[in-house]
């Protein structure tokens, strides 16, 4: 985890250190096991609770088990973990979350921690090399998308093509997903609304990314993703066509 991050999540720890721990959350009268679910998170710090220990929590809260400020307790955490990208959790449903929350009427100091986390963790996401975000970015970017107010600031960043890898993850993304990406503007099935989606394809298909990413095939013949990032330049091309007959 870089330092960038590291220091977001830190301030997301700062904000939210208002909010107490509730060791009696309440919760749905069917978690016949509710007792000890709040006795194993009051059992330890914060910071050493466990993907295992809030892997129940982060998909109940707010619904069956814990209220808003419970779940603003625990985002720090929530959110630190999330950051390894390596949770075995479903990152549009720790996300979405927020949504859930209405986070966008909480004080300005807490949505900008957020905001800033959010933004940190999609650069991270965009330029790690690291193997394990190869294989999260799939599930990371849609969730992103759905919860940040910015959806053209995301694609601005994306837009610059930092690092190699921000290439291979857009050619992965929609090799994964090109019939919903482009025949739906969708990016993922749990969509909550169609603006990220929309957005995305138009950005996908814009004649100015278009350029850059021949461009970038052309100044890296050799590199190890020139075949897919041609194909990918064909296929954008096509549906320009297609739109243009249209």
């Amino acid at each position: 985890m870089n330092s960038k991050l590291q220091t977001a999540i830190e301030n997301l720890y700062c904000v939210f250190a208002k909010y107490p721990l509730d060791p009696h959350m309440e919760g749905s009268p069917l978690h016949s096991d509710l007792l000890i679910w709040n006795r194993t998170l009051a059992a330890r710090p914060l910071r050493e609770l466990s993907v295992d220990h809030l892997g129940i929590f982060y998909f109940k809260v707010m619904t069956t088990w814990g209220d808003v400020d419970d779940f603003r307790h625990f985002l720090p955490r929530i959110f630190e973990l999330l950051a390894t990208l390596d949770t075995g959790w479903e990152e549009w449903v720790a996300l979405d979350k927020l949504r859930y929350g209405h986070w966008q009427t909480w004080p300005v100091s807490e949505q900008n921690a957020i905001k800033d986390y959010l933004l940190t963790l999609w650069n991270e996401l965009l330029n790690t090399d690291l193997e394990i975000a190869d294989a999260a970015f799939s599930d990371y970017f849609p969730a992103i998308m759905n919860v940040y107010p910015d959806v053209e600031l995301l694609l601005s960043i994306w837009s610059e093509f930092k690092s190699p890898v921000s290439i291979k993850r857009l050619i992965d993304f929609v090799d994964r997903n090109a019939d919903m990406v482009i025949g739906s503007k969708r990016l993922s099935v749990f969509d909550r609304d169609a603006g990220p989606g929309i957005l995305f394809s138009r950005w996908l298909t814009n004649k100015t990314i278009i350029e850059m990413l021949t461009t970038i095939f052309f100044q890296n013949p050799e590199a190890e993703y020139a075949t897919q990032l041609s194909s990918l330049i064909q296929l954008l091309e096509a549906t320009n066509k297609v739109a243009n007959a249209d």
